[in-house]
């Protein structure tokens, strides 16, 4: 086996987590233009959980 070998599960990764922010920013701002949301109402800590529909507050 040779030393380049590392690299394509370190790319990989690298594009898997890329691949998942894209997705849950996407689904943050729609959350957040759906419901019409201004900056205040998110400037408050723990604000994301309360909005959050129950699909998303199921995953954690």
């Amino acid at each position: 086996m040779t030393q380049d070998a590392i690299f394509s599960p370190c790319f990989a990764t690298v594009f898997l987590t890329l691949l998942v922010w894209v997705y849950m920013y996407i689904r943050r701002i729609s959350l957040i233009t759906s419901r019409k949301l201004s900056p205040k109402e998110l400037a408050v800590p723990g604000t994301g959980a309360d909005i959050a529909i129950k699909p998303i507050q199921s995953i954690g």
